[in-house]
């Protein structure tokens, strides 16, 4: 309200799991001190309203588990069924508030923030500590962060199974969030350590920026924005594997199909997520689907550790070599699956077997027939 100008359109698109149900009776209370409204004609287009437009998520492969926000639909003839319902809210900037410059003050001396014409994301930084490794370091955060921003339990089961990398490895924290995981490799092999923090969230990457002001940071949705080269050592990876409550494992499996091709020779990957995620079957069906098998080669994927909970897997680059013998077969729980390329070539050899043997049948009936 202390930004937008006098009956200018507000709006603000969630889901319920993120609890956008409770946003309309928040902004029907907002008022500033003389009690006139901040926010007047507010409406939320759903599956109740009278204009029974439906706003839903819709999944990109839900028969895999796999969904993602992929677009927003509006339309009273769209299946609901197997998709999360959200909901738009629309308000206006009321005309009838003041908002002076000293209700900006008073507000701003309330939550400890400064709001004026053009506030910044570091007014709603939170600064404080973190421990890692038996240091404390000064650590900043902002609201809404995973974990808060801080250490959490997964990340830190990771990084008692982590292997300590050479002193001038080149580390690549995927989905780094804050930098806890970066941090606690800075810690162990001191400022020779070339790393790199990639995530999606321009705000968590705005807090790793801070707490790691030496890692090179990159905003990139998975592999999309992260140049071909120089290649890395070691990747590092607590990867999200929920779509608000639910289970998406999207960028799950763009890790370990893009890995390979992001690693030296011999470099490792080293994820952590719960037990109950198939990483060797994700695994396997990312590599099927791809145009060049040799390529995204990973080899002794297993898990390093578990303890009932969350499970450390890791895997290594394989050779050319060793690429182009595995990617022959595939093995799924012992059975081997013979790959895509594969099934085509054998799929192609049969149909020619079988036209000679059509043809050579026609002939020796034709002979028989002459002889007789």
């Amino acid at each position: 309200a202390a930004t937008v100008a006098a009956g200018a359109p507000l709006f603000i698109f969630g889901t319920r799991a993120e609890g956008i149900a409770a946003v309309v009776a928040r902004l029907h209370a907002l008022a500033d001190e003389g009690g006139a409204l901040l926010f007047e004609h507010v409406e939320s287009f759903g599956e109740d309203t009278e204009t029974k437009r439906e706003v839903i998520l819709a999944p990109s492969a839900s028969t895999s588990g796999s969904s993602s926000l992929t677009s927003a639909v509006f339309g009273k003839h769209a299946h609901s069924s197997m998709r999360e319902k959200a909901l738009l809210v629309q308000c206006f900037r009321s005309r009838s508030s003041a908002w002076t410059r000293d209700l900006r003050s008073s507000i701003s001396a309330k939550s400890h923030t400064r709001v004026d014409e053009s506030p910044s994301v570091h007014d709603f930084a939170l600064d404080g500590e973190i421990q890692i490794d038996g240091s404390t370091l000064p650590w900043r955060t902002f609201p809404g962060l995973f974990a808060r921003g801080g250490l959490d339990v997964m990340t830190r089961f990771l990084l008692q199974v982590l292997p300590k990398p050479s002193a001038r490895a080149r580390v690549l924290d995927f989905c780094c969030g804050s930098g806890a995981i970066g941090a606690a490799l800075r810690l162990r092999c001191g400022d020779m350590l070339r790393l790199c923090l990639l995530d999606a969230d321009a705000v968590a990457l705005e807090a790793a920026t801070r707490n790691l002001p030496s890692a090179k940071c990159v905003l990139s949705d998975c592999w999309d924005a992260l140049p071909r080269k120089p290649r890395f050592d070691m990747i590092v990876s607590n990867p999200p594997v929920h779509n608000g409550i639910q289970s998406c494992f999207r960028v799950l499996t763009a890790l370990l199909k893009g890995a390979a091709r992001r690693l030296r020779r011999d470099g490792t990957l080293w994820l952590v997520c719960q037990c109950y995620i198939p990483v060797d079957r994700l695994y396997e069906m990312a590599v099927a689907s791809s145009k060049n098998m040799k390529t995204c080669r990973l080899i002794d994927l297993r898990v390093a550790s578990e303890d009932g909970r969350f499970a450390v897997w890791c895997a290594r680059k394989a050779s050319e070599v060793q690429g182009a013998a595995a990617s022959k077969t595939l093995r799924t729980d012992g059975r081997s699956v013979v790959s895509p390329q594969k099934s085509v070539k054998n799929a192609r050899k049969r149909s020619r077997n079988d036209a000679k043997v059509h043809v050579q049948k026609r002939g020796k009936s034709r002979k028989t027939a002459r002889t007789d």
